[in-house]
């Protein structure tokens, strides 16, 4: 992702930022980036500097693509709780008809994890279950 200098960004780190992290960060943070004097400016290498959002007090450097907007992010945590939901209701053969008063995000967001083949229909489309993928996107904690 680019990102602009005093953009504010929801951290959530990737693979790399969350193996070797040098930040506090927790993943849903909101942070603020900055550029530093004397410091490659943001987005050189797929890195920038983030700052506290009130302050922009210096906080560290993370990879770009471990920033998303507030709409990424709340997309991100809908599809997520749906794919939880799913695996808390042992969606093994969950009855379609159950899922079909789903509206607004949510029902957005059904759709989307169909599309993406993270869930699927079975049974003459009576059911729904979740994929090999959906399986490994929950395992992994994140979609």
């Amino acid at each position: 992702m680019k990102v602009r200098v005093n953009q504010i960004l929801v951290y959530h780190p990737n693979m790399l930022d969350a193996i070797d992290g040098r930040t506090s960060l927790k993943s849903g943070d909101l942070v603020k980036v900055i550029n530093m004097p004397g410091c490659p400016k943001a987005n050189v290498m797929g890195h920038c500097y983030v700052g506290d959002v009130a302050t922009g007090k210096f906080i560290g450097m993370v990879h770009t693509n471990s920033l998303h907007t507030r709409k990424e992010w709340a997309e991100y945590q809908t599809k997520l709780a749906v794919l939880c939901g799913l695996r808390l209701l042992g969606v093994t053969n969950a009855p379609k008809a159950a899922y079909e008063n789903v509206k607004g995000e949510g029902a957005a967001a059904w759709d989307a994890l169909l599309a993406d083949g993270m869930i699927e229909t079975t049974g003459e489309h009576k059911f729904y279950r979740l994929t090999q993928a959906g399986h490994a996107a929950i395992k992994s904690g994140g979609y």
